[in-house]
């Protein structure tokens, strides 16, 4: 369910630079999950509070194949607006590294699976 107090996602996300770096934006805390290419993390924004979870990818690692595809699946979830899908607010691409600003989920699916013991 999110959150009454995160913003509303942008319909297009916009190719201009942000006036701010992430960083500045942004304080990441304690790491939810590691992956291939990158950890995600809780973050905090620092002018409001609001709790997000931070993917950080390092691109240095990826094929050029697979950065397209990373591309295309960013162009595609920027657009989706579900209950079941966390929205991506915004993404930052600073030196090596993508950082894609999502809805913070108090939970996963996997962990909900995981307390009901069976999927019907």
């Amino acid at each position: 369910m999110v959150s009454q107090e995160q913003p509303k996602r942008p319909r297009i996300l916009s190719k201009q630079r942000p006036s701010h770096s992430f960083h500045e934006q942004f304080k990441l805390g304690k790491i939810l999950g590691k992956g291939r290419f990158g950890n995600v993390c809780l973050g905090k924004h620092t002018q409001t509070g609001t709790l997000f979870a931070i993917k950080d990818i390092n691109i240095e690692k990826m094929s050029d194949k697979l950065a397209e595809r990373l591309l295309a699946e960013i162009k595609i979830q920027s657009f989706l607006e579900h209950q079941h899908c966390l929205q991506l607010y915004k993404f930052f691409v600073e030196g090596k590294h993508l950082y894609l600003v999502l809805e913070f989920g108090e939970t996963s699916l996997f962990d909900i699976l995981r307390k009901k013991k069976y999927f019907n």
